[in-house]
């Protein structure tokens, strides 16, 4: 049963946000931002955001060579540009709201590995940073071949080695410590344990249905705008949406006495990526080696990616030499037909910021503030 007092002043509100992970906190910030004296509320089903917030490899990145040479074949020179302009410009948003320090945030850069496969991307560099230049005034992509060897890389696998500047790291944790620290400061509600099950409109308002095992009947919220923004699992909400999960592993090692690297590393168009963890070294993906399998929101590790990420770091990062696995875990992206993310108004009542292909970080402060523009 409903109290009086919770249906008068508790399940009411102005603005509810769907997921409370790095989208919902900043979609609720930019509104809080925009509309101080609103009620804005989040709700998220676990205790913990369950999709990739606190479970990604914590980069903050706009693309590698590889990959953006893919996408300019595949998607155009206009799309592409327009998706790396979203990235780099949600990266300068997230670091203005939440500060560098808070978050751990260092600008150490990223590099690309290029092997055999690769070399085509490799040699349409200039090119590239021909394109990119109009965004960013100068050249992005620099060859660093002799770091190879101090980085103690395989050098039969690896033919090239290319830096990007303008790349950088931060703590994933911290940077959600951060958001909801300025979320709670600006007056957001952020209730976690809810499960919503369905969006229904009531003519002027929409109303959310939040089912708990604590309730006997499902709780119903009401509010002028609802924002969906639990990315990869949209779909179950808006079922017109089309988003597929996809599952990201990731493991830690060990410390490492004298690690000689530090920044952001991708290979592979980015689908393998690792980085230094202090002395450890994270590294997580190998999901186009296993497409079939890690097309699902089951948040779990397979002993296949796994055994296969640890022999990329044997046999490439580390060169033969071996080293202990401290930490292995999942997370759940949301991805479609193109790279760029859906944000858009569903109804006048009802908006979605989502699907941002393993670029949450990058794209997710200004997906938040597009989505607010819309109401």
């Amino acid at each position: 049963m409903i109290s009086f007092w919770e249906k008068t002043a508790l399940l009411k509100k102005d603005f509810i946000v769907i997921g409370g992970g790095l989208t919902g906190l900043l979609t609720a910030i930019e509104l809080a931002f925009k509309f101080p004296e609103k009620d804005i509320c989040v709700l998220e089903r676990g205790i913990l955001p369950i999709g990739a917030t606190t479970r990604n490899a914590g980069f903050a990145c706009f693309g590698s060579l590889s990959e953006l040479y893919h996408d300019l074949l595949k998607e155009g020179e206009t799309k592409v540009l327009e998706l790396v302009e979203q990235r780099f410009r949600g990266l300068q948003k997230l670091l203005q709201i939440t500060g560098k320090k808070a978050i751990q945030y260092e600008p150490f850069g990223g590099y690309e590995l290029i092997d055999d496969k690769h070399i085509a991307a490799f040699q349409h560099i200039e090119e590239i940073n021909q394109k990119l230049y109009t965004l960013f005034k100068k050249s992005v992509f620099q060859v660093v071949d002799n770091k190879i060897t101090s980085y103690g890389f395989n050098q039969n696998v690896i033919n090239h080695l290319v830096y990007n500047p303008l790349e950088g790291q931060l703590h994933s944790g911290y940077l959600m410590k951060r958001l909801q620290k300025i979320a709670t400061q600006k007056g957001v509600t952020v209730l976690t344990g809810a499960n919503v099950s369905k969006i229904e409109n009531n003519q002027s308002t929409e109303q959310v249905i939040v089912t708990n095992e604590t309730w006997r009947k499902p709780l119903i919220f009401e509010a002028e705008h609802v924002f969906v923004c639990n990315n990869a699992f949209a779909s179950a909400l808006c079922p017109e949406l089309k988003v597929q999960p996809g599952r990201g592993q990731v493991l830690v090692t060990e410390p490492i006495y004298h690690l000689p690297f530090k920044g952001s590393f991708h290979y592979d168009e980015g689908f393998i990526y690792f980085r230094n963890l202090g002395n450890r070294i994270l590294l997580g993906g190998a999901r186009n080696q296993f497409l079939m399998s890690e097309a699902t929101d089951r948040i779990e590790t397979t002993s296949e990616v796994i055994s296969y990420l640890q022999s990329f770091l044997h046999q490439v990062i580390l060169n033969g030499e071996s080293v202990a696995i401290s930490d292995t875990w999942s997370g759940i992206m949301g991805f479609g037909e193109t790279k760029l993310p859906i944000v858009q108004s569903i109804r006048p009542t009802l908006h979605v910021a989502i699907r941002f292909s393993g670029m949450g970080v990058a794209l997710a402060s200004h997906a938040a503030e597009q989505v607010v523009q819309l109401i």
